[in-house]
């Protein structure tokens, strides 16, 4: 029971900032600290490393992961957002509950949000 505490206090701040990094709007007069979160892309993977920690995906390789069941896809908008349109198999967590409701996420598969 300890360790699965761990892993939910260690777990709940990294989703938290993944789906509220990745809902960061851009911003066109961008900061140096902004500039400093370059990514890198890999042409190769579909995956952006960014200096901030949380990788980012291209269309196709979430498309990829999906269809080879290997990751589920998690819409991180308020709940009246999903309801109005989400991506097809999309599960509605809003950002603000994932903390909460981190037992609800698979621990076999990648974990994709989006917010748009």
């Amino acid at each position: 029971m300890k360790d699965r505490l761990k892993i939910i206090l260690y777990l709940a701040p990294l989703l938290t900032m993944a789906a509220v990094v990745a809902c960061k709007p851009n911003n066109s007069s961008a900061t140096s600290h902004a500039k400093a979160n370059l990514p890198t892309a890999s042409s190769q993977t579909g995956i952006t490393q960014n200096t901030d920690g949380v990788d980012r995906i291209n269309a196709k390789q979430a498309n990829e992961e999906l269809t080879a069941g290997t990751a589920i896809l998690v819409d991180v908008r308020s709940k009246g957002q999903y309801d109005v349109a989400h991506a097809k198999g999309a599960v509605s967590i809003p950002g603000e509950e994932i903390a909460n409701r981190l037992n609800e996420f698979p621990k076999d598969k990648k974990i994709i949000t989006y917010c748009t």
